[in-house]
């Protein structure tokens, strides 16, 4: 039997050891982000629209809390590799990606881009299509029977310039991306050389494939109709920075959430004290410069100065599709009598649709407040918890990305127009920082 565990590549007298035990953080951050994905799959009712955004709200909140606490009590380990192990995460990983990969280029093959089911693939292709042609992109799109000046972010389109000579579907390469990202996680995923760790290596590798399969299965049209894989991508990419010393890689990351979801920017100004109050003025100076650099480049130089309410005009864009999404009940879902969009199970507006009184843009209003306020204060907090608990805190890392957790859940739950694609966002963000986790703790 020794022999066994030597093959591969794991002590022996780690196996059966009395004195490792499940390390209860990872367990209950495990458990938020099943809660989440229960929401989005098998848990998937249309007439739960009140009780499952509850779910997904406490799901996310018992995960990023678990982190916090978790960060006050252990040091980030980095964890050491084993080349052995290694080969093992690497073969299960890409066996995993290649059948996901089947499942969805077969998905995407039999629902190609079509605007009149929904104009995000076919608007960001306009737009890489013209950023190619060195065309501005961001003049009017013209659809049958409609159209609309886009308002999408440098960072939403410019990576599909690449799919676009490559001739690769969209939500294919997008995909494409995530798994890059994910692969970053995934080499690191030893934390020792015995069976436990092992083991939770492989469930961790398994588990946001087994994420996409589960989604797909109870609502594949978060797949057919964006690309959200991207935007997820880079949240995980946010995460993977949070723990690198590089200055650059953090301010890429920063910079392609920026120019994708911009959301994280109420929560920039607690990171930004965080790290100037652990590393000094000179490394945020020089951080800052480079992700007011990257905005400058890639948005503001050759887009705002030919347009300088570009990215105000971008937001009116979702403003005036609110009242539709909140009003409009399609013929095929009158047996609800809800608006479709708001009964998915994920986000908190069907409450202040249906229990606030007064016009519904004033309802619409309350909750863009609420959303503001409630972003605001998840930020504040995270600089009030590091002020009063800063020597308890032994991994600042951690720290951080349990508040992004945080802060992802409350920001996605009260935003007007709960697409359920957009939840692929904290989704995978809880799922990156289990990654930086242990399954097991060792020791009497």
């Amino acid at each position: 039997m020794k022999k066994f565990w030597t093959v591969l590549g794991l002590s022996s007298e780690s196996v059966g050891n009395p004195f490792v035990r499940i390390n209860i953080f990872a367990l209950l951050v495990l458990i938020g982000a099943l809660m989440e994905l229960y929401v989005m799959s098998i848990g998937r009712d249309e007439l739960l629209f009140f009780q499952l955004p509850i779910i997904w709200f406490f799901g996310g909140i018992l995960a990023g809390v678990a982190v916090i606490y978790y960060s006050l009590t252990s040091h980030y380990e980095r964890p050491t590799l084993f080349p052995v192990n290694q080969v093992v995460n690497y073969f299960v990983f890409f066996s995993f990606a290649v059948i996901v990969m089947a499942y969805l280029t077969s998905l995407f093959y039999n629902s190609p881009p079509d605007p009149m089911k929904s104009d995000i693939i076919p608007t960001i292709q306009t737009m890489a299509q013209r950023l190619m042609n060195f065309d501005y992109p961001y003049y009017k799109v013209e659809y049958p029977g409609w159209s609309f000046e886009p308002g999408y972010l440098t960072m939403q389109y410019i990576p599909f310039v690449k799919a676009e000579i490559l001739k690769i579907d969209y939500r294919t390469w997008a995909y494409i991306i995530f798994l890059g990202v994910m692969f970053l996680f995934v080499y690191r995923l030893n934390f020792r050389n015995d069976i436990y760790s092992w083991f939770w290596s492989l469930v961790m590798i398994g588990l946001p494939f087994l994420g996409i399969k589960l989604i797909m299965l109870y609502d594949a049209s978060i797949f057919m109709y964006s690309v959200e894989l991207l935007d997820a991508a880079y949240y995980m990419f946010l995460v993977y920075s949070l723990f690198s010393k590089s200055n650059l890689l953090r301010a890429i990351a920063i910079s392609c959430c920026l120019l994708s979801r911009y959301g994280i920017v109420i929560w920039l100004p607690a990171y930004a004290f965080i790290y100037y109050k652990e590393v000094g003025l000179k490394d945020t100076l020089r951080l800052s410069y480079m992700v007011i650099g990257m905005l400058l480049i890639l948005y503001v130089l050759p887009f705002m100065t030919k347009e300088p309410n570009l990215f105000f005009k971008g937001l009116s864009n979702y403003d005036q599709m609110a009242i539709g999404q909140w009003t409009n009940v399609p013929d095929w879902y009158a047996h609800i009598g809800k608006p479709y969009i708001l009964t998915q199970g994920l986000g908190f507006a069907i409450y202040f649709r249906e229990f606030l009184q007064g016009e519904m843009i004033d309802r619409i209003e309350a909750l863009k407040l609420v959303h503001l306020l409630s972003s605001l204060g998840i930020m504040l907090l995270t600089i009030l918890i590091y002020h009063f608990k800063r020597k308890r805190i032994k991994s600042i890392e951690l720290y951080l990305a349990g508040s992004l957790i945080l802060y992802l859940t409350v920001f996605y739950n009260f935003v007007f127009a709960p697409f359920s694609y957009l939840f692929l966002v904290p989704f995978f963000t809880t799922i990156a920082v289990l990654y930086k986790l242990p399954g097991f703790k060792y020791g009497s």
